[in-house]
């Protein structure tokens, strides 16, 4: 095949299969893996990002001595318009949030949050709190025990075509696992700088690193070699397609009975979670056109493609002592915060 040549919708997922396993910047790796020139590669990835792919690390929280966690939150009416919501909303991602969306019912969110692990029941006193003062109308609130992302979506999808698929294609897409270490890694705060910045952007090299932390190159080699890499706080990169024309966000939380899940809706899965208290959790990456069949035993929740936002490492909750800021502190300043977004 020469180069620059159209590829092949396999060799396309290919591709996309080994960036998630070793990252997008590592071209001769994933050109070996897969059995093409470098430059091939190099001009298949290119095009991947062209298209409107993203990756992003998944960063293992639980060695950092964090426990992920999700909360669906509904606002109070009150509570539901212009600058009183988006202030409380950005004081709620400033709390540990790692990833943020809007649901299509205005008023409702999603927060994705990894707090300081033995501190869960105190987010949930938060929230409570605010209940309390008709702040946010109900909530639901998610440990995390174990989980893994499978993009099998990307198996339905034609880079090509700019297209769905009718079938999957044959391509392998393996599990990317949450998490690796059963205890907490020893880090500090320039590891996590260097976690935080290829979480949001996998791509960047050590000089770009170096040039925003304001350490070293070799220095910022050093740690990602030894301590991020070595460690395996990343545990893979998963691939999203960022285009809203082309598809939709579903979060759907079900029981363990996993019959209940349609088989074919499975094929587009993206993530998946398990609770302690028996639910699984998927997200899926569907197109418009496809209905959704789920029991009412099922809930589907729409994540609102402009109100998606990834935040990362709460890395300025990391304190001068190597410890995560405790929750109990924002707990203190709620009457506070609210009163002040009330006024305004």
């Amino acid at each position: 095949m020469k180069l620059g040549s159209t590829p092949t919708e396999e060799a396309v997922a290919r591709v996309v299969a080994a960036a998630m396993k070793w990252g997008p910047t590592k071209v001769a790796r994933i050109a070996t893996e897969c059995g093409i020139p470098t430059e091939t590669c190099r001009h298949y990835i290119k095009t991947l990002f062209k298209k409107g792919y993203t990756f992003t690390a998944v960063v293992d929280y639980h060695a950092l001595g964090l426990q992920q966690c999700m909360a669906l939150l509904r606002l109070s009416r009150e509570w539901r318009r212009g600058l009183r919501e988006n202030n409380l909303v950005r004081w709620l991602e400033r709390i540990y949030a790692v990833y943020r969306a809007g649901l299509a019912q205005g008023g409702e969110y999603l927060f994705h949050v990894a707090v300081p692990q033995g501190e869960e029941r105190e987010y949930v006193k938060l929230l409570e709190d605010l209940v309390e003062k008709e702040v946010i109308e109900r909530y639901e609130f998610y440990m995390v025990k174990d989980g893994y992302y499978a993009p099998r979506w990307i198996k339905m999808y034609s880079l090509l075509r700019d297209a769905w698929r009718s079938t999957p294609l044959e391509t392998e897409i393996q599990k990317t696992p949450i998490t690796y270490n059963n205890g907490t890694t020893d880090v500090d705060k320039l590891d996590l700088a260097i976690i935080l910045r290829l979480e949001i952007d996998p791509r960047k090299h050590n000089r770009e690193i170096a040039k925003e932390t304001g350490y070293s190159a070799q220095l910022i080699s050093y740690h990602r070699q030894k301590h991020v890499e070595g460690q395996r706080l990343i545990t893979g990169f998963v691939a999203e397609l960022t285009r809203e024309s082309h598809e939709r966000k579903l979060l759907i939380i079900a029981t363990k009975r996993e019959e209940l899940i349609d088989e074919a809706l499975l094929n587009y899965m993206h993530l998946r979670i398990e609770t302690p208290d028996s639910y699984v959790i998927y997200r899926l990456h569907l197109p418009f056109q496809l209905h959704t069949k789920l029991t009412p035993d099922i809930q589907s929740l729409l994540l609102h493609h402009d109100k998606i936002i990834r935040f990362g490492i709460p890395l300025e909750h990391y304190n001068a002592d190597g410890e995560w800021t405790s929750i109990r502190l924002f707990l203190q300043n709620v009457d506070e915060v609210v009163a002040t977004i009330r006024r305004e």
